[in-house]
This record gives C-alpha cells, structure tokens and sequence, in this order.
C-alpha cells in the first residue's frame, strides 16, 4: 500500500512539474501576442512562442497519456471517472490540432487581428483543459494539485 501511495506521489509531482511548464509556455504565448504587433518581429514571436507551446502540450499528452500514465494511475485509483479522462484524451486532440492549424497560420504574413482572436480561443481552451485536469485529480485523489505548483 505505501508503495503505490508513492508513486501515485511521484506521479503526481511530475505531473505538477509538467503543469508548470505548460502554464509558462502558456504564458509565453500570451505576452507575444501583447506586443506591439506593428514590430516587424512579432510575427515570429508568436511562432516561436507557439512552437514551444507545442512541445511542452505534447510532453502534457505524453505523461498524462503514456502507459503507466498520469491517466492510467487515475482510472486504476477511481474506474468511476473512465467518462471524464476519455473526454481529456479528446480535448487533447483538439488542442493539439487547434495549435497546428495556428502554427500553420503564422507561415506567411498573417493578420494580426486574426491571430490573436484564433489564439485567444486556444488560450482559453488550454486554461479550462488545466482547470479540468486539475478538478480530475481532485476527484480521484482528493489532492489540490495547485498546492504542489
């Protein structure tokens, strides 16, 4: 028992490294996108910002996802929420594609306008995917994951 306490411990402290790290790059994105976009670097910026954005979702995707996973070690300690991380497994699909389609936007001269309103919802999509994950490991821990940020 004091065994899988631990590692449901060690699991959660590297989910809550992982955590950090996205919400930076998260962050990342927002102050490019509040410059000045008249600065002829904006632009890449926000690509640059974007593509860091990317590699820290796809390390979320991974330890939440991979087997032995931040998911796994969650439907094994409560199977009750089997509905609630297969909807976090869609929304990471959504994300993921909604940040390579603005990845994608960024090729060119894109409108600035545009990019912000498309990368506003994104934003908005990833904070309420944090919040949900975090309400998911409450429920099956009863652990508030901000306490370990």
């Amino acid at each position: 028992m004091v065994k899988a306490v631990m590692a449901d411990v060690r699991h959660l402290r590297e989910g809550a490294a992982q955590r950090d790290e996205l919400y930076k790059a998260l962050m990342r994105v927002e102050q490019a996108l509040a410059s000045s976009s008249k600065r002829a670097g904006w632009p890449a910026d926000v690509a640059a910002a974007l593509a860091d954005l990317r590699q820290r979702f796809d390390v979320h995707i991974d330890v939440t996802e991979r087997e032995g996973g931040a998911y796994d070690q969650i439907l094994e300690a409560a199977p009750r929420l089997t509905h609630a991380v297969q909807a976090m497994q869609a929304e990471h699909a959504e994300i993921s594609d909604a940040i390579d389609d603005a990845l994608g936007a960024m090729q060119g001269t894109p409108d600035p306008g545009d990019v912000r309103e498309s990368l506003t919802h994104l934003l908005t999509s990833l904070v309420r995917h944090r919040q949900r994950g975090a309400d998911l490991l409450y429920e099956a821990y009863e652990v508030d994951v901000g306490a370990l940020d």
